[in-house]
């Protein structure tokens, strides 16, 4: 082959032809190109006999623009002297010795940021590279139709004594569907000077791509394969002079291919020499012996948790590259691992998972990562990784969770778990009361109650919280963590109402400081803001723990501390209050609330409510019945009803707690504690322990003292306090005066979100609006909250003109057999009304033709449809818009494996649809389910070609929706060519509706 020159006047220094026909036509390539520099690795061991061929075959490359490593790997042959020989003065090798033999791929590891080049060869010191082979190799990488990982060509096996054992590797391409074949056409693909027309044409023809999913052995071994750089700085491990007796391009080949794919050379382009001391084969491939050497085998499965643990180090760069496919990833790369059961079973991969939880959880959100792990490491390993992590018990939560996941039935008894509970231990308690306490005392599940009075006792984990409407016009709320609802009525909002602009000011119901529970929001704020861009969240932290664990990942977070939101109208001294108690205790009976710390002090007012959360009735009948039994002077305040406790209303509490002298906070862990702020409005000192959850943010250390969690610290605190008689107006002023700062912060987001959603400013004067409301929040169905909120919406509508419902149902008027609903037909609407004289392309024909047509009354509509009856049916009902007829040529049984097979789903379109660009696609049909009765019995198209043809068709800024995407064709293909990280919409309504955005 003729040498690359790049220093030649008047000819192409480089590329024989770079796309278009004007570079051909100059001869002469800019000087700001040169080709791509490769770096040619040679790892050596022992291999004295073999390395002077090897060495020799690199300097006879017909390629320039090469750099040479030689590793020698603690050789203790005459390895040294024979590369000293054979590198000679070439001053593009460069030769690195290590003090021991860290096996190929720890040397690999050690060597590779010694690489320069865009494309890296780890070449065997045994075997030999013929000449063409760089250059076969860098031609393949740049005219591939699309890029990929790496390239592997065929090999020649041959002897120790160079003798040709077999013309071909025989498991070259074993076991796999090629995604392509060939290379980009020669006049418009960037050609070497070192690979003639003729050589050209040969390994186009002989090249193939492989889809990144594929994991069955099928690369030639060793010397055969070309890495993108780009990719093996992503696999690249930094865990210096460790050994891995490893091959390298065992660990290189199956990652670097899951992360960009490969390309298939099929010609000869080295040979790999078999031999004794061969680090991997004992034999030549013969149909389907394994060549592997039985102790390398072994070796590698010691290594599978080293990669284990670099996967989960690097998920969240994996997650991002990979477009949320971390776990795909990780099950392609352990699929094929021997005694797979075994290994997600031992200690020490479970160790590895219970390390990586919370970054994982924070990836995925602790739902998805719980599937993967059941996956994974099957229902008794997931059990070891969740006792782990929370220290001994899977919390209830996520047992309710884990049934939730096994299905319909399992998901009714999750739902009705608390119930079960309450029930069994009323049923219990009915048949054994507790002698200690009298029946009027006693503490059993209500016979009726509502979920106000009873906040947190019965609800549907995912639909039930705290929330304040704070605006309707824009729409802002503010909204608590609570359950399973870590962004909390943000989902249910959208399931209503899309992408609606709106606001969600979210505060943690208990605290996130811990690590797991932070990784939760991170992972739920950011899965619902790459499905709603819209939406803005906003998180009000109550301590610079949670604020700044939010923020480091990447969320828009604030210390401001809940209670400010505390009423200072409710709550406040009472001129005729009498003092009867030294402290009041308000806190649920919950072993957490560390009701015993009070047990020194003389007279204690309790003021509490039974919650399940707390753990069964039982128990909590029975710390009640402790404490005032311990200790004559403890009362309870709350009235008896049904045998429960019943929880007080505002003033009533505010009533309770003028009757004490001072407040108690005993509790280690809070949600920021409202009564904390509640007890100095009244005017009453605080005694608490140390904490976290930031309920000491609005402490005053004048009438505030944290004391010890010992008993008598906490009755010397109240003692010392109470002796102070500290004016009860004082401490309301100066609690006032820390609450005042935060009110008027908070009053000035809501106008600054009320401002970017386009509304006005209400709160300058910054007077506090929200006093005589205790809690600002309301705990309700999600369903409830949102009633109130569209009644308020409604209300602004009426107004301002015509909703986009009222619009909906404009347009719907005389239509039938319309299968979306308004919420999923309104996401569309609203697409087509903001671009002015919008065109609109309608994969599908049926009912609800005429509506589209006029919801587009300024622009072009068509329709493609694939029956002939339908489009007959429906042309007379049309004014403008046209119907397309075509013939989809496909079965929806084909659907996975024409997923990845580009070049045959190109469909066949007349002449004015594929001309134009459209601004909004709607892929409806054609069907795609095998028992449509339009096909007879026959089986249905599906929509594989409809989608690809839509990702091909629409305009710049404009979008694409896909309906019917809970099935699995329609969200692969929707993923594969419109891009998942496009997704900007999801609707839920008589099916799943997604828009992609371009």
């Amino acid at each position: 082959m003729v040498g690359l020159n790049a220093n030649a006047p008047g000819r192409l220094s480089v590329w024989d032809r770079v796309q278009g026909k004007a570079w051909a036509s100059a001869r002469t390539a800019p000087t700001s190109l040169a080709p791509p520099l490769v770096s040619l690795l040679i790892i050596n061991w022992n291999y004295d006999t073999y390395i002077a061929a090897t060495i020799d075959s690199i300097k006879s490359q017909d390629y320039p623009a090469i750099e040479v490593i030689v590793v020698d790997n603690g050789s203790t042959d005459d390895s040294r002297d024979v590369i000293a020989k054979h590198a000679g003065n070439d001053r593009r090798f460069r030769v690195v010795h290590l003090d021991e033999n860290l096996g190929q791929l720890g040397a690999y590891f050690h060597a590779f940021e010694l690489t320069s080049g865009e494309f890296v060869t780890i070449v065997d010191a045994d075997d030999i590279l013929f000449p063409s082979f760089v250059s076969s190799h860098v031609q393949v990488h740049l005219a591939l139709p699309s890029s990929v990982a790496l390239t592997s060509s065929n090999v020649v096996e041959i002897s120790g004594e160079g003798r040709a054992l077999t013309g071909v590797y025989a498991r070259f391409g074993f076991g796999v569907k090629p995604a392509t074949r060939g290379l980009r056409p020669a006049d418009v693909a960037p050609r070497l000077r070192t690979v003639p027309a003729a050589d050209y044409s040969r390994v186009a023809r002989s090249t193939s791509t492989v889809a990144a999913v594929a994991m069955p052995w099928f690369w030639a071994p060793g010397s055969s394969n070309m890495f993108r750089r780009s990719v093996l700085a992503v696999a690249q491990q930094q865990r210096k002079n460790r050994v891995y007796m490893r091959a390298a391009d065992n660990y290189l080949n199956p990652l670097c291919h899951a992360l960009g794919g490969t390309a298939l050379i099929d010609v000869q382009l080295s040979a790999y020499r078999i031999h004794g001391s061969n680090y991997f084969a004992v034999r030549e491939t013969v149909g389907v012996l394994r060549p592997g050497r039985a102790d390398f085998n072994a070796r590698v499965q010691q290594e599978n948790r080293d990669l284990m643990q670099f996967l989960l180090e690097r998920a969240w760069l994996l997650e991002t590259l990979r477009g949320s496919r971390f776990w795909p990833l990780l099950r392609q790369l352990f699929e094929q691992v021997a005694d797979r059961d075994r290994f997600f079973a031992s200690p020490d991969t479970l160790a590895l998972f219970i390390d990586y939880y919370p970054n994982l959880c924070q990836i995925s959100g602790e739902r998805r990562l719980l599937a993967e792990l059941r996956r994974l490491l099957g229902r008794k390993g997931l059990r070891t990784v969740l006792r782990a992590v929370h220290g001994g018990r899977i919390p209830l939560r996520l047992r309710v969770v884990l049934l939730t996941e096994r299905g319909k039935t399992a998901t009714v008894a999750a739902r009705r778990i608390v119930l079960k509970v309450g029930r069994a231990v009323a049923s219990k308690m009915a048949r054994s009361p507790s002698k200690n306490i009298s029946a009027a005392k006693t503490l059993a599940p209500p016979k009726a109650r509502t979920k106000t009075e009873t906040e947190t006792d019965e609800h549907n984990p995912q639909d039930f919280g705290p929330v304040a409407v704070l605006s309707a016009d824009p729409p802002i709320f503010l909204t608590g963590m609570a359950f399973q609802s870590m962004i909390g009525i943000a989902p249910a909002f959208a399931r209503s109402y899309g992408s609606r602009p709106a606001a969600f000011l979210i505060y943690p119901c208990w605290t996130i400081e811990d690590r797991y529970r932070s990784a939760e929001v991170i992972a739920a704020a950011r899965a619902h803001r790459d499905e709603h861009p819209e939406h803005e969240l906003l998180f009000l932290c109550n301590s610079a723990a949670e604020a700044e664990a939010l923020a480091s990942g990447g969320l828009n977070a604030q210390l401001l501390n809940k209670n400010f939101t505390v009423s200072d109208t409710v709550f406040r001294p009472l001129a005729d209050a009498q003092v009867e108690f030294d402290a009041v205790y308000n806190a649920r009976f919950d072993p957490r609330k560390r009701h015993d710390l009070a047990s020194a002090i003389e007279r204690v007012a309790y003021l509490g409510y039974p919650c399940l959360s707390a753990g069964p009735y039982e128990e909590q009948s029975e710390l009640a019945a402790r404490l005032l039994r311990r200790h004559p002077g403890h009362a309870l305040l709350n009235p008896i009803e049904h045998g429960l406790p019943v929880r007080l209303p505002p003033e009533s509490v505010n009533a309770a707690l003028n009757r004490a002298a001072v407040g108690l906070c005993l509790s280690s862990v809070e949600g920021s504690n409202y009564a904390s702020v509640e007890y100095m409005l009244a005017g009453l000192p605080v005694v608490s322990t140390p904490s976290i959850g930031g309920r000491e943010i609005y402490f005053d250390h004048e009438f505030c003292t944290i004391c010890d969690p010992d008993p008598i610290a906490v009755r010397d605190a109240v003692k010392a306090l109470k002796a102070r008689n500290i004016p009860r107006d004082y401490i309301r002023a100066r609690t006032l005066a820390k609450l005042e700062p935060a009110r008027r912060r908070f009053l000035s987001v809501i106008d600054d979100l009320s401002e970017r959603l386009g509304g006005k400013r209400r709160y300058d004067d910054g007077v506090w609006p929200f006093g005589a409301i205790s809690p600002m929040v309301t705990w309700k169905d999600y369903r409830e909250h949102l009633q109130a909120f569209a009644e308020g919406w409604e209300l602004l509508e009426a107004r301002r003109g015509p909703s986009l419902e009222a619009e909906i149902g404009r347009l719907l008027a005389g239509s039938e057999g319309i299968q979306m609903q308004p919420s999923e037909l309104g996401a569309i609407v609203q697409a087509v009304r903001s671009r002015p004289g919008c065109s609109l392309l309608v994969f599908g024909c049926g009912n609800d033709s005429p509506f589209w047509e006029r919801a587009n009354p300024d622009g072009p509509t068509a329709f493609v449809e694939d029956d002939a009856a339908w489009a007959e049916k429906m042309r007379p009902q049309l004014k403008t818009a046209d119907i397309h007829l075509v013939d989809y040529g496909t079965r929806l049984s084909e659907w996975v494996s024409l997923l990845n097979s580009a070049h045959e789903l190109e469909l066949d379109l007349p002449q004015p649809v594929r001309d134009r660009k459209w601004d909004v696609i709607v892929i409806d049909g054609p069907a795609g389910h095998d028992n449509h009765a339009q096909y007879s019995g026959h089986e249905a198209p599906g929509r594989m070609k409809a989608i690809y043809m839509a990702s091909k068709l629409v305009a710049p800024g404009g979008c694409v929706f896909v309906h019917d995407c809970e099935r699995l064709p329609e969200q692969n293909y929707a993923a594969r060519y419109l891009g998942s990280e496009r997704l900007f919409l999801k609707v839920e309504g008589h099916a799943v509706l997604h828009g992609y955005a371009f």
